[in-house]
């Protein structure tokens, strides 16, 4: 970039997407924090389970966008609420294989509704063609290299 170049920050896509992203996940935190008292992590983790039933730390790692150390953080949080159970995989020691309980798949059941209404209130804001060119822009953006 020359030294003539301006450069703000609100024009760049990286900001603009973050500051969206903020944006939203506050309005979904409204939900599972204050009402169903879960910190993001938790939350991350109990939704992927409530889709997927069982995963190991590395899967959860890989679909929730966090790290080991986040995964097994929210694991220990949730396994004491009673939220989940975990075992160790005999043939990989370090794995843990992580399963709702029946409370912890009571209380996704419960929260998917409002999830989903409030998802939904926020694509209202949008027309249909809106939606759909979004959801086209973010799967390019999300396997983009550069």
């Amino acid at each position: 970039m020359a030294l003539g170049d301006k450069m703000k920050l609100e024009d760049l896509l990286a900001y603009r997407l973050a500051v969206s992203a903020d944006n939203v996940s506050r309005q979904l935190a409204q939900i599972y924090e204050k009402k169903f008292h879960l910190a993001r992590d938790e939350w991350r983790l109990l939704a992927m389970l409530g889709e997927s039933g069982t995963a190991s730390s590395l899967e959860a790692a890989a679909s929730t966008t966090m790290d080991k150390v986040q995964v097994c953080r929210a694991a220990n949080r949730l396994e004491f609420k009673g939220l989940l159970t975990r075992e160790v995989l005999l043939d990989d020691k370090r794995l843990r294989v992580f399963t709702l309980t029946d409370e912890g798949q009571e209380l996704f059941k419960q929260m998917v509704p409002e999830i989903l209404a409030q998802n939904a209130k926020m694509i209202a804001l949008l027309d249909i063609g809106e939606v759909e060119n979004l959801n086209v822009a973010l799967a390019k953006l999300s396997v983009s290299d550069g």
